[in-house]
């Protein structure tokens, strides 16, 4: 035998298997948690056209800045390459709420109300993210990657104290939305081993989105009165904190 030979058996002998293989980890598991979103309103005196002619409200439309809480949970897969780079691809439903508000004035400026505006959207949300993991008991997690939003039933409506809301809600409407996430995370997962219980952090801005309400909303009716809204739900930014289990199957190659 001579010394090549001899190095490699020696090398071959002292370094583990599983450390020489290039391993891939498939995970499964459920996530849920806490889940918000947010939309900017439309600012006042934005022109919108209506039957052929651009016009204008000039007290604003009545679709005020929204933000709310509601709820997300779902599942998951994520293929991981030697511990730490991997990809996921997840199926999540979200119960989404946007609240917003706004105080009417008299003549003289003074305030005499305010009226409530109310987003209520039920919608599929489809991840696909790059994720990297730094290996450990505590797991730093990080990940980029598009979200995938099909809202399946959206509901706007008013309410006021003071105020008849029978008439924004005749006039305004809203329809369920698709649109895509540029989709972010940060987290720790906790590593049992074979199971792993992750606390993440998740946010999305809509790269699609535009405030403007000709961009926002399509106006309807008869040119001699006021226009009726027909506005698309879709949201500009999403978040949350998730957490749940995960189940991890080695495939090694």
């Amino acid at each position: 035998m001579n010394r090549w030979m001899m190095v490699a058996a020696l090398l071959a002998f002292t370094i583990p298997a599983e450390a020489s293989a290039f391993v891939l980890t498939l995970s499964g598991g459920v996530k849920g948690g806490v889940s918000g979103a947010a939309v900017r309103g439309v600012p006042e005196g934005d022109t919108f056209d209506y039957n052929g002619v651009q016009r204008s409200i000039p007290q604003g439309p009545e679709l005020y800045p929204l933000f709310g809480v509601g709820a997300g949970v779902g599942g998951f897969i994520e293929v991981r390459a030697i511990d730490i780079i991997g990809l996921e691809f997840g199926l999540f439903q979200s119960w989404d709420n946007g609240n917003g508000w706004e105080d009417k004035n008299d003549a003289n400026g003074r305030t005499i109300g305010r009226v409530t505006q109310e987003q209520r959207t039920r919608a599929l949300h489809i991840p696909i993210m790059v994720k990297a993991s730094v290996p450990g008991l505590i797991r730093p997690t990080f990940g980029l990657g598009l979200e995938l939003v099909h809202q399946q039933k959206s509901t706007l409506t008013y309410r006021a104290d003071v105020f008849d809301t029978t008439d924004l809600n005749t006039r305004y409407s809203i329809v369920p939305s698709k649109y895509a996430l540029f989709a972010f995370s940060f987290g720790l997962e906790i590593d049992l081993g074979q199971i792993r219980i992750p606390i993440e952090l998740r946010g999305g801005y809509n790269t699609g989105f535009n405030k403007a309400l000709s961009e926002r909303a399509v106006a309807t009716g008869d040119p001699n009165r006021l226009p009726n809204f027909e506005y698309d739900g879709r949201y500009e930014g999403h978040f949350g904190i998730f957490t749940g289990v995960i189940y991890q199957f080695d495939l090694p190659l």
